[in-house]
C-alpha cells in the first residue's frame, strides 16, 4: 500500500496533538490554569531550621521571576492569605504528626476543617519534611494539604513527601513547580546546610555511665576541639558527626547529637546509648562511637544551630524535663545558667535503676547542694513495684510546677518522642488548657528537643 505525503503530514500532525494533549494532563496545574501573580508567599513551618533552609532557598530562585514574601507560618495572617494568589507551603512535621511551635497558630486556624473562610483564589503546593521512622509520617504536612483543600484552596499536584531530605524527593519537588511554570531553569539540588566550619574531634575519654543497669549502656565521650581555629556552639545545639559506612564503599553517613557541653569547657560532650539491633549488630553511629572509635581517634563535627532550643533569659526560671541520653541537652543549658549566675534551675529526670542509672549523678549532687539547682527530682522506673516514669512523677509536683509557670519559668524537654515527651505533652494540655500551652509555645517558653 503507498502513502501520499499528504497522509503523512495528516499522521504526524495528529501524533503531534496527541503529545501535546498528553503533556498538559499530565503537567498542568490540578488546582486551574494559574492566575496573575503578584508577590509569591513561600511559608515555613520549621523545628530544627531544615525547612526554613529550603524555603528561603526556594523563594530565593523564585526571586528572578517577581518579589517573593518568605514567612513562618504563624506569622501569615488571614490578611496576607486573603491577598496571596499562590503559596507554597514547606513544613515539617514534629513527633507524631504534630506541626512545628512556629505553626501552631496557623495550624489551628486552617487544619480543623471549614471555618467559613474562603481560599478558592489560592494556589498552593506543600513541600512535607518528615521522617518515615515515625508512624505519622509527614502528618502535618498532609494536615495542612487536607486543610487548605477543605477551604477552597486550589493544589497544583498532591503533596510531596520528603523522607530524611531525600535528594531524589526533593528534585520532584522542583520538577513539579517548574512543570506548573513556578521557577525557570533546570532542576538544581538543595543545597547542603552550610557547614559552619567542620573540624576533627579527637576522642579522649569515654566512660560508661550506667555499668550494671538492666538497658543498654550509656557512654559520656568527650571529643577534643582543635586549639587553632574558632569552635564555637551554644547550650541547644546540635552536633553532626560524620561515621563511615559500615559497609565499607568509602562513604560517610551523618548522625545527630544534642551536645552536652559548652565551647569552654574545652571539649565538645556527648551522651549516646549504645543501640544494638535484633540481629546483635550495633546501631552504625552508636556502634562505631562507643566500641569502634578509638582513643586519640578523630571525628569529623559540623556544629548545626538550633535555635528553637536555645537559652532562655537568665533572669527566667527554667525547668528542665528529661530522660535517658535526653541529660546531654538539659547539662549543656545548665552549665551554661551555672555560668550566667541563674539558680532558679528545676531538674526533673528520669531513668531505669536508682543503683545503676544516676547519670551524673556527683555533678547534679553538686549543683543541688550549692544551690545551682534548686529543685532536683528524679524517678527510677525500674526498681520494683509499678513502674513510674517522669509524667509521673511530674504530676505529683502539680502544684510548684504551677507556682513555677506562674513565676514565668520556661520548660525545655530533652529525650524520647515516642514516650516521655508526648506524655508531658498530655500533662500540660491537662494543667494549662490547649490555649494556655499555646500561649506558652508562642511565648518561647516550651521548647523541645526530642529524638
Amino acid at each position: 500500500m503507498e502513502v501520499s505525503a499528504a497522509q503523512v503530514l495528516q499522521a504526524g500532525a495528529a501524533l503531534l496533538a496527541y503529545a501535546a494533549l498528553c503533556w498538559y494532563y499530565l503537567v498542568r496545574p490540578r488546582g486551574g490554569a494559574l492566575p496573575q501573580r503578584g508577590a509569591v508567599l513561600v511559608g515555613y513551618a520549621s523545628q530544627g531550621g531544615e525547612a526554613e533552609r529550603i524555603a528561603r532557598w526556594q523563594a530565593g530562585i523564585l526571586a528572578s521571576q517577581g518579589p517573593v514574601a518568605v514567612q513562618p507560618l504563624n506569622q501569615i495572617d488571614d490578611r496576607r492569605l486573603q491577598g496571596a494568589s499562590l503559596a507554597l507551603f514547606v513544613v515539617s512535621t514534629y513527633g507524631e504528626g504534630e506541626p512545628p511551635d512556629n505553626a501552631l497558630r496557623f495550624a489551628r486556624r486552617w487544619t480543623r476543617g471549614a471555618n467559613g473562610r474562603d481560599l478558592s483564589h489560592l494556589h498552593f503546593a506543600v513541600l512535607a519534611l518528615g521522617d518515615s521512622n515515625y508512624r505519622h509520617f509527614c502528618g502535618f504536612g498532609l494536615a495542612l494539604e487536607r486543610g487548605l483543600r477543605e477551604h477552597g484552596g486550589r493544589a497544583m499536584f498532591d503533596a510531596v513527601m520528603v523522607d530524611r531530605l531525600q535528594d531524589t524527593q526533593l528534585a520532584a519537588w522542583r520538577q513539579q513547580l517548574l512543570a506548573c511554570g513556578v521557577g525557570e531553569g533546570a532542576v538544581a539540588p538543595v543545597p547542603a546546610p552550610p557547614a559552619g566550619g567542620a573540624w576533627d574531634g579527637r576522642l579522649v575519654e569515654r566512660r560508661v555511665l550506667n555499668a550494671g543497669s538492666p538497658g543498654a549502656p550509656v557512654f559520656h565521650l568527650r571529643l577534643a576541639c582543635p586549639a587553632s581555629g574558632p569552635v564555637d556552639w551554644q547550650a541547644g545545639d546540635i552536633a553532626v558527626l560524620s561515621i563511615p559506612d559500615p559497609v565499607g564503599r568509602g562513604a560517610v553517613v551523618t548522625r545527630e547529637y544534642s551536645i552536652a557541653s559548652l565551647p569552654g569547657d574545652g571539649t565538645l560532650d556527648l551522651v549516646v546509648r549504645q543501640v544494638r539491633k535484633d540481629d546483635g549488630a550495633l546501631g552504625i553511629g552508636s556502634g562505631w562511637l562507643t566500641a569502634g572509635l578509638a582513643l586519640g581517634q578523630a571525628v569529623t563535627v559540623n556544629v548545626r544551630g538550633n535555635p528553637a532550643f536555645h537559652a532562655p533569659p537568665a533572669e527566667r526560671p527554667m525547668i528542665l524535663i528529661g530522660n535517658g541520653s535526653g541529660i546531654a541537652g538539659l547539662r549543656a543549658h545548665l552549665r551554661h545558667r551555672e555560668c550566667l549566675g541563674a539558680r532558679r534551675n528545676w531538674l526533673v529526670f528520669g531513668e531505669r535503676t536508682r543503683r545503676h542509672d544516676r547519670l551524673f549523678d556527683a555533678e547534679l549532687g553538686a549543683w543541688r547542694d550549692g544551690g545551682h539547682l534548686e529543685r532536683l527530682d528524679r524517678v527510677f522506673s525500674r526498681d520494683g513495684g509499678a513502674q513510674r516514669y517522669v509524667q509521673d512523677l511530674l504530676r505529683d509536683r502539680l502544684e510548684p510546677l504551677r507556682a513555677w509557670l506562674d513565676a514565668g519559668a520556661a520548660i525545655y524537654v530533652c529525650g524520647s518522642a515516642r514516650g516521655m515527651a508526648p506524655a508531658i505533652h498530655r500533662l500540660l494540655l491537662d494543667l494549662l488548657g490547649e490555649a494556655g500551652l499555646e500561649a506558652l509555645t508562642l511565648e518561647g517558653r516550651y521548647r523541645r528537643d526530642v529524638y
